[in-house]
């Protein structure tokens, strides 16, 4: 079973990845409906200033430094939201779920997780996130 420190991690990632795609607004109502049930109403409106915070400081970032930002962001956005993993077990379960969400969900826009694949030998198609890549030969 995951700590809540992975749950929050996890989901902290997800949510800040989201940022500037077309699954940023089923985040923010994903989270926005956690707090609703699990936190208590100072958190809730703390937590949604602060998520969307860093979602207006990410966009107002030039493009190529919005990764970088976003995963320092993503350590403060998993402190906010470890009080309320903590506190409740469902609460944990339904981040945990909003954040696979979010990681599995097909997109239009690329987030990088982060892992880059090189020097590799490969025959055939790949399968990377549910969607099939060509492979060809420079």
């Amino acid at each position: 079973m995951a700590t809540p420190t992975d749950v929050v991690t996890l989901a902290a990632g997800a949510a800040l990845g989201s940022v500037g795609t077309d699954l940023w607004r089923l985040a923010r109502d994903g989270f926005a409906k956690i707090f609703r049930r699990y936190a208590c109403a100072e958190q809730q409106t703390a937590l949604l200033v602060r998520l969307d915070g860093f979602e207006r400081d990410l966009m107002a970032l030039p493009a190529e430094e919005r990764e970088d930002a976003a995963r320092f962001y993503a350590k403060g956005l998993a402190v906010d939201l470890r009080p309320v993993a903590e506190g409740n077990s469902e609460a944990a379960v339904e981040l945990r779920r909003l954040a696979e969400e979010l990681n599995t969900a097909p997109s239009a826009a690329v987030v990088n997780s982060g892992v880059r694949i090189t020097n590799n030998t490969v025959k055939g198609d790949l399968n990377f996130g549910g969607q099939t890549n060509k492979v060809v030969r420079r």
